[in-house]
């Protein structure tokens, strides 16, 4: 199997995954089963039947494939005010933001999380 093969296989079971998982999700959600409406996953549940159409938006803040990395131009630049207005405009009610914890811890500073950092997240949410 070549890399390109290999490549375009993997594509494809990750597709094959991600919709196998959004199926179930909504199963899940349209379910009227007490042992999943009610309890702690309750809130979760009822959060899940609000959302219909979404869109990623993971290369923002993860998988950032810059060889620059994390840099305030690419925060600042990478979605703007009205990349969001389309995306809502195309009648999308919500966005992923994954978040990469890397930038976020600095070796010997675990437990200081940079503001600049914090302070661009802040900001697209």
């Amino acid at each position: 199997m070549t890399i390109a093969e290999f490549s375009k296989a993997r594509q494809l079971a990750t597709i094959l995954l991600c919709v196998l998982f959004l199926g179930s999700a909504c199963a899940i959600a349209q379910s009227n089963d007490p042992s999943i409406t009610s309890g702690p996953r309750a809130i979760a549940v009822r959060r899940a039947r609000n959302l219909r159409h979404g869109i990623n938006l993971s290369e923002w803040f993860a998988q950032v494939y810059d060889p620059k990395g994390y840099t305030k131009e690419h925060f600042e630049n990478w979605t703007t005010q009205q990349d969001i207005a389309l995306i809502k405009a195309m009648g999308f009610d919500h966005v992923r933001l994954s978040v990469d914890p890397v930038p976020m811890f600095r070796r010997g500073h675990a437990d200081e999380i940079p503001q600049e950092y914090l302070a661009y997240l802040d900001a697209a949410v």
